[in-house]
């Protein structure tokens, strides 16, 4: 890897967000969600911090997920990296899944990445150095592990289960079709 980060292009990072914003959906705000009211995948608190009005709008939802991505380095991972970063980082909090990210390069590398949620040189460098296919099946399988010990601590969150996983398999799903779409998921720019 050059020193130099690459980042995808604009409409790479589009259909990123896009493809993150399908799953999403409209409106939600169900008694047993921890997340509370959400639009488009933002919540309320959130919006407000970064100055948008709620409920947003799709153009103010493509914004939030493009400022996530940038502050947090995702976009200069290959796109189909990218998505699937993106798309975890909605339901779980951006830092906390690429800090299991970093995790899954470690374990999959023998690296000593430092877990601190944010996609710099290191963790580019390592990830570039790993069977990319083998990290996201950790993440993957982590994810699953995650909403399986949730419903186990409170079963008030059994009514998400089916459409957690469901997302899971999508967002792994995605992730192969965009991988394979671009030949070896390089950046484009």
């Amino acid at each position: 890897m050059s020193a130099a980060l690459n980042m995808l292009s604009k409409s790479t990072i589009r259909e990123c967000i896009n493809l993150v914003i399908s799953s999403e959906g409209g409106y939600s705000n169900h008694p047993n969600d921890k997340g509370g009211e959400t639009y488009f995948g933002i919540t309320k608190p959130f919006a407000e911090s970064i100055g948008i009005k709620f409920p947003p709008t799709k153009k103010d939802a493509i914004k939030a997920y493009d400022l996530i991505g940038r502050k947090h380095g995702v976009f200069y991972l290959d796109a189909a990296t990218a998505y699937f970063i993106l798309d975890g980082g909605v339901l779980f909090g951006i830092q906390r899944f690429i800090m299991w990210f970093q995790y899954a390069i470690n374990v999959t590398g023998g690296f000593d990445l430092k877990r601190d949620g944010i996609i710099g040189k290191k963790t580019l460098s390592a990830y570039e150095k790993c069977d990319k296919d083998q990290v996201i099946m950790l993440l993957h399988r982590r994810v699953i592990n995650h909403h399986r010990a949730v419903v186990t601590r409170d079963f008030r969150q059994a009514v998400f289960i089916r459409g957690w996983l469901k997302r899971a398999e999508k967002r792994l799903k995605g992730y192969m079709e965009l991988k394979n779409s671009i030949g070896k998921g390089t950046c484009d720019e």
